[in-house]
């Protein structure tokens, strides 16, 4: 048998280079079929772009996790994560269609609660000593549901649900040892569509990668609760921060000023930052240095679980003196 470390080594490096070779025939293919991304208003590109590569992260993660979870027969919450894996690849699938017929948001959304609560049955129980069986289940279905599409919603300038992505499933990998081969070969994956997803994108991963990279983060997630419910929490909530609180905190605004909140606009942190003069790359590579620290945020919230909310805390203070740096230049900016 292998060794642990040379089985998580060669995980991340199947990803990555199946994943980097994968992702062009990926981009090609979008090309053959027109997936253009047009150039409007809210856009943060300046050229029609080809959307759906994604997909190409989707299969290889895919087939290998139903690959490994058929040799793995013995693995705790089986069904679960089989679950979550041919979940993941119907919200795919809803994703690619989107990206190619522009499918109803009431036939997009019903799809994702159907998908999210198959997966809500067979997750083991995770709040039953604090809440009902039902209030549980409903409380984690809606935030599932938020969550696939917040990552949607920030997805839009080049590399950065991809990074996201890839910082979020190496942590999991750390936290989750028993399933660390299935994100080890997704944040391979996703790392090898950033050769063509980095600024200036030559393509975009598309709602076939954000929704299936929303839904599956957010399935490892609510996984991790159930192995370890306060270090579970915290953890997930620091590592997801900064997508979490930018669109949250977004949503909220818009509501508040009587906006649609399901209409285009460019009001997020991010899309706010390249308004002012960034480019896409310089705003990934400070998302990459702010996700370092919380990074190490939440590998010591999981090593101490009882100092998990003054660390979750920290980072909350953290962001908000982002958002609030990012609010003053924009003043200083009109001002001259």
């Amino acid at each position: 048998m292998l060794p642990e470390g040379l089985v998580q080594f060669l995980s991340i490096f199947l990803g990555f280079a199946v994943g980097t070779i994968y992702a062009g025939k990926a981009m090609r293919k979008c090309i053959d079929l027109g997936l253009y991304n047009e150039v409007n208003e809210r856009s943060s590109h300046k050229t029609p772009t080809p959307r759906g590569g994604g997909y190409a992260f989707v299969v290889i993660t895919s087939l290998f996790s139903l690959i490994w979870l058929y040799f793995k027969d013995n693995l705790e919450h089986h069904t679960y994560i089989t679950t979550l894996t041919l979940s993941g690849m119907c919200i795919a699938y809803l994703g690619w269609l989107d990206d190619r017929y522009n499918i109803s948001a009431k036939l997009r959304f019903s799809c994702q609660l159907i998908a999210v609560c198959l997966c809500v049955y067979t997750l083991p129980n995770v709040f039953s000593e604090f809440m009902p069986l039902y209030a549980e289940k409903a409380l984690i279905t809606l935030a599932w549901v938020w969550f696939i599409n917040l990552y949607n919603f920030m997805d839009g300038i080049d590399g950065i649900a991809a990074v996201q992505a890839t910082f979020m499933a190496l942590l999991m990998s750390i936290f989750m040892p028993s399933i660390a081969p299935i994100l080890l070969v997704l944040s391979g994956a996703v790392m090898g569509i950033l050769r063509f997803n980095w600024h200036p994108a030559r393509v975009f991963m598309g709602d076939v990668g954000s929704t299936y990279l929303g839904f599956i983060l957010a399935g490892f997630m609510f996984y991790s609760l159930t192995l370890n419910l306060v270090a579970g929490f915290w953890t997930s909530l620091i590592i997801s921060s900064i997508f979490i609180l930018d669109a949250t905190f977004t949503l909220i605004k818009r509501l508040i000023k009587g906006k649609a909140p399901w209409q285009a606009h460019k009001e997020h942190f991010y899309q706010r930052a390249t308004s002012m003069g960034m480019s896409h790359s310089q705003v990934v590579i400070r998302v990459v240095l702010i996700n370092t620290l919380f990074g190490l945020n939440a590998i010591l919230a999981f090593a101490a679980p009882s100092i998990g909310g003054y660390i979750f805390a920290f980072t909350v203070i953290i962001c908000a003196i982002v958002a609030v740096r990012i609010k003053y230049l924009e003043g200083d900016l009109k001002k001259r």
